[in-house]
């Protein structure tokens, strides 16, 4: 056998680790850039979801306080960890760590946006 079969990377999913790094890039980006229109569309889901009122403050101190710094801060600590499971050549772990913010997400879109009753 060549010694390039061995060289290879066992895990050939690559491509979707580097899509979900994308994802978590745009939505935190996204987040922080048009921070204002961001805490409109996800502060009603995010209520939903932890079953509590939250301050609706929209100044720009806000943005380090709870319900705004989860979809920011979130995905750029799994953008951080994942950057270094995959220097780390785990792609695995990495898959995980990147998936979970856009898992947990979408969870809460699809079904705030699905349940009956939810939209108030």
């Amino acid at each position: 056998m060549p010694i390039q079969h061995y060289e290879q990377p066992k895990y050939h999913r690559l491509p979707l680790v580097r899509a979900l790094f994308a994802a978590n890039l745009l939505f935190a980006t996204a987040t922080l850039v048009a921070w204002q229109s961001a805490l409109i569309n996800l502060l009603g889901p995010l209520i939903w979801a932890a079953d509590e009122t939250l301050p609706q403050e929209r100044g720009l101190a806000h943005i380090f306080e709870y319900p705004l710094v989860v979809f920011w801060a979130g995905p750029a600590f799994a953008m951080a960890f994942g950057w270094v499971l995959i220097q780390g050549r785990n792609y695995r772990a990495a898959f995980g760590v990147l998936a979970l913010p856009v898992i947990v997400m979408a969870l809460i879109f699809v079904m705030y946006w699905t349940v009956p009753g939810a939209i108030q």
